[in-house]
């Protein structure tokens, strides 16, 4: 409804497990509309931002401008879903940048190093080599731009957030499903946590906008302290490009999500067992320096040490080699496989929320589960 100043346009969205609604006259500014969501929702009108077909409207970016213009009076027509309504309350964010002060203090308080500790890095740093920085892969079949949050309450940087995406666009599974189907996706970003994992009964870990628009992934844990585990993002990630083909969570879309499930973790294996290949000017190296951390278990075997008894010829060695491969990139095959189908059985604690073409649908599944 608009028109003019003495007709209201109902704004309807949902907050968790709410829905609230505001009646405004279209041309009332977003500072009004903010004000009003602020009051039922006790969440701070500065970080209030509503999701209206796929694109994110923050309501303090432009105060000043009309609900009208920002086509949200039109976004909650007769019929239609209410918005999804995202934001922090003032608590949370004071408790954030309090961890965070304290944080710094400690940090700065650790960073008063000995002359010998001193002496020793400088010796480290002169023989070592600065390991390269990380870059997103390229080609045809890929993701065209990268985004995250940015802010100085945020533990971890958006550089660090960066790697990552950067990482999970260049995975060898990831890489090998969006080839092979000849996928690509316009922009892999970071979204907010919004709810908790595992506990809260609605949380949002990812949206898929408009069929390869963009991607959008919860990267950051609950706390803002960390980020999820590595490979429950991935999964999160192959759920969103099952999306790229079909809206609804309907037995197509198990289906397909089953499939990519079972391409990537043969394309890891296969991978693996030869060397691992990286998109251009990318090292699996550079995201461990700077994650600080990874939880890939690391092996290896000692060169030059005296042969076994009953050593086998080189030519046996490789066969038995070969053999080994194949075997455990079956057995993951059939690992994923399983995995898979019990996911489609499975009802998690957190129901994933999803965006596509603007609507909001549900999908109680493994992925949502940290």
């Amino acid at each position: 409804m608009s028109g003019g100043d003495n007709e209201l346009v109902s704004i309807r969205v949902r907050w968790r497990q709410d829905v609230h609604e505001v009646s405004l006259p279209p041309t009332a500014p977003l500072s009004h509309l903010a004000a009003e969501l602020s009051k039922l929702t006790h969440l701070a009108p500065e970080t209030l931002r509503v999701v209206s077909a796929g694109k994110t409207v923050a309501l303090a970016a432009e105060p000043a401008r009309s609900i009208e213009a920002s086509g949200l009076a039109s976004a909650t027509s007769v019929g239609r879903p209410p918005l999804l309504l995202l934001g922090q309350t003032a608590a949370d964010i004071d408790a954030v940048r309090s961890e965070a002060g304290h944080a710094a203090d400690v940090a700065r308080r650790l960073r008063e190093p000995t002359a010998e500790h001193a002496a020793a890095v400088a010796k480290g740093r002169a023989g070592a080599s600065r390991p390269a920085v990380p870059t997103p892969p390229t080609g045809e079949f890929t993701f065209a731009s990268y985004t995250t949050l940015h802010g100085g309450a945020l533990i971890l940087s958006s550089r660090q957030a960066l790697y990552l995406l950067y990482r999970l666009a260049s995975d060898p599974g990831i890489v090998a499903v969006m080839q092979r189907h000849r996928w690509r996706v316009g922009l892999l970003s970071e979204m907010p946590p919004e709810g908790k994992v595992g506990v809260s009964a609605v949380c949002v870990l990812g949206y898929n906008v408009n069929h390869g628009q963009e991607i959008s992934l919860r990267l950051r844990t609950d706390d803002m302290r960390g980020f999820r585990r590595y490979d429950r993002i991935r999964e999160t990630l192959i759920h969103e490009l099952a999306h790229m083909v079909y809206g609804e969570h309907d037995l197509r879309f198990k289906a397909l999500n089953s499939q990519l499930t079972r391409e990537a973790a043969a394309a890891d294996v296969t991978r693996s067992a030869v060397g691992r290949t990286i998109g251009a000017g990318s090292t699996h190296q550079g995201w461990l320096d700077a994650l600080e951390a990874d939880d890939t278990p690391a092996g290896g075997h000692v060169l030059g040490g005296t042969p076994a008894s009953g050593a086998v010829s080189p030519g046996t060695a490789a066969a038995e080699a070969a053999s080994r491969r194949r075997r455990a990139a079956e057995a993951a095959a059939a690992e994923a496989a399983m995995a898979a189908e019990a996911a489609d059985a499975l009802t998690g604690a957190c129901t994933q929320t999803e965006v596509s073409d603007g609507n909001a649908l549900e999908d109680n599944s493994p992925a949502a589960m940290a």
